[in-house]
């Protein structure tokens, strides 16, 4: 009967629990009778020894006292073994060192260690060692024993009595006994077991019938009200119990299947959970949809937010589902009850200042009756550190829709749902509004960065053509600043370049564009502004800098000055790389010229800058067929395997038996649609050279925007790769930023046939702009290479790290592999090894070479070993 799963049986676990229990018992018993015997016969062992003793040296004080010979006393100690023989009981005497000086030694067996802490510590010993039980019982010179043992003095130890008793066959004896008598008691228990679970069975197994015909006869929900089960006797008081709770489930799910649509809502509402932009960007609107869909299933009056604002203000938003809105008395109540209860459960303080805001939701319920005291308020809390957030939503509804218990549990998990969609909601904007801070901003003087500085430079020169006016460009560098970072330090160097970008925002106007162009160098665009006004303007900043002075930390005065280069859009360049590259050079005139001075281009500095991009130009248009491409290969290394798995393939052109770096030549390639043929014949250079070397490495390749627009640059491609057998799979286009994408649905067109071919995505210098986190939105990215100032600057600066965290966070959840970009030093690859980035590159890792493979081809192991033995 209990062959299967007995212990599903209650009956079965009954017999097996009192089986177990017996048996237990039985052991326990037998275990603690086993240990008090034991106890008992070492306890009369120890006084049977004890009198064995007292009666052996009395017997042999009695014999010193009238003075014995030696052959009595050899007698005596004879005498002593046979008397105990045949009781399993050794008595040794054993004399200490002061009578065997004045009587000599005795015959006497080697003494243990119990024998030897008696002497030493003079007092009894007893001890039991695998049923042989030791006593030794020290002998202490008394007063009168001075009179023969004249070397010893009152309480020396003069020797010693053991009593050893060999228990072994009590002990074997006694496990005998206890087990016959354990023989006959077991199957008492096991007999009354049996009887014990007749009788249950007898007694349920009525009861349970009954049960089951009532169940049989359900076939639908209103059918739980005909299950009876208070009515049915189960025979015993528990089960009785139980049965009791099986009618009240009945009658509890009776409430709970009408509010069936409000469990179906909820799953619909984690479905539609995901965010989106649009949510992000407008989450009252987000909500109002959501809110007006519980409306259909929940009659509530109101639903609010409260959140806490920057400005530690406090803000209430409340959605409204009832007519009641439209009554100013009823609303000035109700946010006066809603101040009240956020004071008391001490949201915010006494004294803070709270807003309203209240937001209709369309066709509204009409109640009978605006009364805040039929209103009851169910309310859920957030609080989160990082990101700091604090929210609390609540629902009002009346008492009559919420007096179910059933009802306001589920309110209860809609308001979390709701919760945790607004607290996502809000992580995710505060996250997105870092990022876009960091991405846009230097974090040292919280001035647009370079990247910002040259996509609002050619949005100007944009803007400036289509409204005909003029504006000008300040390249701003200080003179000796690098003296000042070697005397002081780059601490007090920071805090020079953070007064000097005050002093940049008290001169130039709020529209004006300033920028940390890079180092201790500045650029400022300011819109509507001429020759005369720029020149003006450029007198007042060399004289703010004549008066600026700072004190160094060993309290020196130390004063700055600057070199100024002014360029005007559109006298003196057409375009934005134009107008920097001319500023660029005005500034080093100005070096030139003695610094602390600002200077601006003259007709023979346009003529000379013409005449150098006129030579580039003829060089590269005519040319671009016979110029020899060289390929540079930069190792990325893959940080999970400490293995090179890549390289970045960089364009260089060889002329006259010179290497000139793509700065000389990418920029005018890009202005005379050429720079689509290099790109092409740095592919061919670049396949040619690794198959040479048999080697199959990842290749990344930067892909200028320029591109997009030339119809037969992927023929092309396909082409070349088809010719050399290279897999698409291997190779890597890097989106770059040298030319801001004007159309972005290009830009995903292309991107989205790139990626179907098999070949694979990057985003370069991601963080740098913009526009990064719309490559990341459009295109299928594989790999985001993050911009090296943030990698190179986040040793020293907590923002910067912040920003690769949190792009290292969001690449992981994208599942797009991260590559640091500027790994220049031992100290940068240890922090990029302790943030999870996937892959590294810089001067570090390897510098660009025209080896690949082979010669080129560093691991971790070997970094890591040249550090160590550097």
């Amino acid at each position: 009967m209990c062959h299967k799963e007995p212990f599903r049986r209650l009956d079965c676990f009954l017999l097996a629990v009192i089986s177990a229990v017996a048996v237990f018992v039985f052991v326990a018993i037998y275990i603690l009778v086993y240990k008090s015997s034991v106890s008992l016969i070492k306890e009369n062992s120890a006084l049977f020894a004890d009198a064995v003793a007292k009666q052996t040296f009395s017997d042999m004080y009695q014999l010193m006292r009238r003075g014995w010979t030696r052959q009595e006393l050899v007698e005596f100690l004879e005498g002593i073994k046979k008397a105990h023989a045949d009781v399993q009981v050794e008595v040794n005497i054993y004399r200490g060192e002061k009578v065997r000086e004045l009587f000599g030694p005795i015959e006497e067996p080697p003494r243990n260690r119990f024998v030897e802490e008696a002497f030493k510590r003079g007092r009894v010993i007893s001890e039991d060692r695998n049923n042989v039980l030791y006593h030794v019982y020290p002998l202490r010179a008394k007063a009168e024993c001075l009179r023969c043992h004249v070397n010893a003095k009152e309480g020396d130890v003069l020797g010693a009595i053991e009593i050893k008793q060999d228990i072994t066959r009590i002990m074997s004896n006694l496990k005998k006994e206890l087990f016959l008598i354990a023989l006959y008691i077991i199957p008492i228990p096991l007999i009354g077991a049996g009887i014990v679970l007749l009788t249950f069975n007898r007694r349920v197994e009525g009861s349970l019938k009954k049960l089951n015909e009532s169940i049989d006869h359900l076939q639908s929900v209103s059918d739980l009200k005909t299950i009876k089960v208070e009515e049915i006797d189960f025979g015993f008081e528990e089960l009785n119990r139980i049965g009791g709770s099986i009618s009240r489930l009945a009658d509890k799910l009776r409430n709970i299947a009408v509010d069936k649509d409000i469990l179906e809502f909820e799953l619909s509402l984690l479905e539609r959970s995901v965010l989106t932009s649009e949510a992000v960007t407008d989450w009252r609107d987000f909500f109002k949809t959501i809110l007006t869909e519980v409306s259909k299933i929940l009659d509530y009056i109101y639903f609010m937010v409260v959140s806490k604002e920057e400005n530690e203000t406090f803000r209430v938003h409340i959605f409204w589902n009832c007519t009641c809105y439209e009554k100013e008395g009823f609303r000035k109540e109700m946010e006066e009850e809603i101040v009240a209860m956020l004071k008391e459960i001490k949201f915010c303080s006494l004294r803070a200042e709270i807003e309203f805001d209240h937001i209709p939701l369309g066709e509204m319920k009409r109640l009978d009756s605006c009364d805040l005291s039929y209103v009851r308020l169910q309310t859920k809390r957030l609080f989160l550190k990082k990101p700091a957030i604090d929210i609390l939503v609540g629902m009002g509804l009346s008492e009559q829709e919420i007096s179910r218990e059933a009802k306001e549990h589920a309110v209860e998990a809609l308001l979390t749902t709701l919760l945790n969609t607004l607290g996502s909601i809000k992580a995710v904007s505060k996250y997105t509004e870092k990022l876009e801070y960091f991405a846009a901003r230097d974090p040292l003087t919280g001035l647009y960065n370079q990247r910002i500085f040259w996509e609002l430079f050619d949005y100007e020169i944009e803007r400036a053509k289509r409204h005909n006016y003029k504006f000008s460009l300040f390249i701003i560098d200080l003179d000796n600043f690098k003296l000042i970072n070697d005397i002081y330090g780059h601490n007090f160097g920071d805090q020079v370049l953070k007064e000097i970008g005050r002093i940049l925002e008290k001169i130039f106007r709020k529209e004006d564009i300033i920028a940390r162009y890079g180092g201790d160098e500045f650029a400022v665009i300011l819109p509507y502004t001429g020759p005369e006004q720029a020149e003006s303007i450029a007198k007042r900043l060399v004289k703010a800098f004549e008066e600026f002075s700072i004190e160094a930390p060993n309290g020196k005065i130390i004063k700055v000055t600057s070199s100024i280069g002014v360029a005007v859009f559109p006298d003196h360049g057409q375009d934005s790389r134009e107008l920097f590259i001319l500023a660029d050079s005005m500034l080093y005139r100005a070096k030139e010229a003695g610094k602390n001075r600002y200077v601006l281009p003259r007709e023979e500095d346009l003529a000379a800058a013409e005449h150098e991009l006129v030579n580039k130009s003829f060089f590269i248009l005519e040319r671009s067929g016979e110029i020899k491409i060289v390929p540079f290969f930069q190792p990325i290394l893959n940080l999970k395997t400490g293995r090179t798995e890549g390289y970045e393939v960089l364009m260089r052109i060889e002329q006259e038996g010179k290497i000139l770096p793509a700065s000389d030549f990418i920029y005018t390639a890009e202005r005379t649609a050429s720079i689509h043929r290099l790109d092409a014949s740095l592919m061919e250079c670049a396949f040619e050279k690794v198959k040479e070397k048999d080697c199959e490495p990842l290749l990344f390749f930067n892909l200028s925007p320029k591109v997009l627009i030339v119809e037969e640059f992927m023929t092309n491609i396909k082409e070349i790769i088809h010719s050399f057998g290279v897999g698409y799979e291997r190779i890597v286009f890097e989106i770059t930023e040298r030319e801001t994408v004007r159309s972005f649905e290009i830009l995903r067109k292309f991107g989205t046939e790139l990626k179907k071919l098999g070949f694979r995505l990057a985003v370069d210098d991601f963080g740098s702009g913009f526009a990064s986190f719309t490559y990341i939105k459009l295109l299928p990215i594989d790999f985001v290479k993050i911009d090296g100032d943030f990698i190179r600057s986040m040793v020293k600066s907590e923002v910067d790290k912040a920003f690769v965290d949190s792009t290292v966070l969001m690449m992981k959840t994208l599942n797009i592999k991260t590559v640091a970009e500027f790994v220049e030093s031992k100290e940068i690859l240890e922090k990029v090894l302790d943030m999870d980035i996937d892959y590294a590159q810089g001067f570090y890792i390897g510098e660009p070479s025209p080896e690949v493979c082979e010669g080129n081809n560093p691991t971790l192991d070997r970094i890591k070993g040249r550090t160590t033995s550097g």
